[in-house]
Formats: structure tokens, C-alpha cells, sequence
């Protein structure tokens, strides 16, 4: 394991149980290290605050903020779209995983 992903694992409630072999190959473990780096350069603030408890968390938690990171660094990195926040508040209280910039869109301001 990398750096991030190592530095998750400590602490983690699934590093240590029997039946979780997160991840289960050298491969998985390469990618999801590259989207950490990523994500931790991108949203420091983000990565240190809520996200790294939740990856350390329960499988369950640790797989959905997966999703979620994969997604916006696949977003970003396949179709060069900028991911400009990481669960932005919008009017009414409504949220999302995160938001973009549509090249030629003027971005939605956050509350």
C-alpha cells in the first residue's frame, strides 16, 4: 500500500477483520492510491476533516466515499471537467457528492 492508503489503514475498523481484504490487489491498491493523492491535493481540507474518518470507518462508509472520490477523479481526469467543490451546500438545503465546471458555464455560487 501507498502513502494515503496506508496512512487510512491505520486506525481503520476494516483493516484488521477477517473477511475485508481491502484491496485485494496490488492493481486496486495503485488506483486507489493515485485518486487519493489526487483527492488530498485537490480538497485538503476535506481529505484531513470528513473524508478520512469515513474511510476509515465501516467497509460499507470506506466504499461509498470510494465511489464518490472515483467518480469526480474520473470526471475530471477522463473528460476534463473541473471539480470545483466537495459536498456543496446548495439553496434549501440540498447537497451533492460534489460539483463541476462545464467549460463555457458560469459555476453556481455556494452557500
Amino acid at each position: 500500500m501507498g502513502p494515503c492508503l496506508s496512512e487510512i489503514a491505520t486506525g481503520s475498523r476494516w483493516a484488521e477483520a477477517e473477511n475485508d481484504k481491502f484491496p485485494s490487489r496490488q492493481q486496486w491498491s495503485d488506483g486507489f492510491e493515485q485518486m487519493l493523492v489526487w483527492f488530498s491535493r485537490k480538497f485538503p481540507a476535506e481529505y484531513h476533516g470528513r473524508v478520512i474518518s469515513r474511510l476509515r470507518s465501516t467497509p460499507r462508509a470506506r466504499d461509498e466515499t470510494f465511489a464518490e472520490i472515483i467518480a469526480a477523479y474520473f470526471v475530471e481526469s477522463a473528460y476534463g471537467y473541473t471539480v470545483t467543490a466537495w459536498e456543496p451546500e446548495f439553496a434549501e438545503g440540498k447537497t451533492a457528492d460534489f460539483s463541476l465546471l462545464v467549460p463555457g458555464e458560469t459555476p453556481l455560487p455556494e452557500l
